[in-house]
């Protein structure tokens, strides 16, 4: 691997850790964000229509009852007063309107077991909603008061159907609203523990890496220091013999290849010093053979001139 592969890789663990980290915040975040408006935005509005439809179901079954009473009480009269049957037809109103408001909800959500359970308490307010009609038009008032007391009885019943239906629904939600929070609490725990070891890794890795660096680059860079020291001091046999796979590791081939191409040539160079001493010593012995034969012939030839000269002047 070449040095800037190595760099390039070195520069971008930590930018894509970096990325992935910033990723799962921001995924983090938006999933808590979205969790957090699902409890808000369905949720919490579903159940404070419920415990608004429960009271005026309530209010409705009290103004009922007293509008009975008073039916009873005042059989001569023929039903109870104006006052109550406006209390009725309001607590009516109000209990409808959170019909609605529940059903807009609901179809909002978009769920279908919501659905099937205000169908239920739709069809329990609708009986609810029947009976009170049926006391509200009638003359209460000349009815047997056994009469009054099955309405009454009713009554009750629808109501009590109409909370079981709400109750339902309630139950629905709030298991609702404990898987949202368990979801968005395990959420909250994996992206923690996610976020947690890519910190880790973010802090580790750039040691890793400049560790990786050193040994990949900065000794070797040190052992081309050394055998070039060694080299310049005359150590000739000193070798780096790196890795070339990388820019560093070719240099230092180069090097081993100068070194080995100096070490020969100096080789060549000592051989060819060696010879040319044997040639000058072989002549020099040569030589010296020669002028010893020289000197001796020229000594024979004097010895053989003075020995002639010597027999020319004596008489014969």
């Amino acid at each position: 691997m070449s040095f800037r592969r190595k760099a390039y890789i070195a520069f971008l663990i930590p930018t894509i850790l970096l990325a992935i980290e910033l990723t799962i915040s921001f995924t983090a975040r938006t999933r808590a964000v979205t969790l957090n408006n699902q409890i808000l935005e369905e949720v919490v509005p579903i159940n404070l229509t419920l415990a608004d439809l429960q009271f005026d179901s309530s209010r409705l079954l009290s103004s009922i009852n007293e509008y009975l009473l008073d039916a009873i009480l005042e059989q001569a009269s023929g039903g109870g007063n104006e006052l109550e049957l406006v209390d009725i037809e309001a607590a009516r109103a109000d209990l409808n309107t959170k019909l609605e408001t529940l059903q807009t909800q609901i179809n909002e959500s978009g769920n279908a077991e919501q659905q099937r359970l205000f169908n239920a308490l739709q069809a329990s307010a609708g009986t609810l909603m029947t009976i009170v009609d049926e006391v509200t038009t009638s003359e209460i008032g000349t009815q047997p008061q056994a009469e009054v007391q099955a309405i009454r009885t009713q009554l009750e019943n629808a109501e009590a159907d109409l909370l079981q239906a709400a109750n339902a629904i309630l139950v629905y939600e709030q298991a609702r609203y404990s898987d949202l929070s368990t979801d968005l609490t395990n959420f909250a725990v994996v992206a923690g523990i996610v976020g947690s070891v890519l910190v880790v890794l973010f802090l580790t890795v750039p040691i890793i890496v400049a560790n990786y660096l050193i040994r990949s680059v900065v000794r070797p860079i040190e052992k081309l220091m050394t055998v070039a020291e060694d080299l310049g001091s005359g150590n000739m046999d000193a070798r780096a013999h790196l890795d070339p796979q990388d820019e560093i590791g070719q240099l230092g081939l180069a090097l081993d290849a100068m070194a080995s191409a100096v070490q020969e040539r100096e080789h060549a160079y000592t051989e060819l010093a060696a010879s040319l001493e044997q040639r000058v010593t072989q002549r020099t012995e040569e030589l010296a053979i020669a002028t010893r034969e020289a000197k001796e012939a020229n000594r024979i030839k004097s010895e053989f001139l003075a020995t002639m000269s010597h027999e020319l002047r004596t008489p014969l």
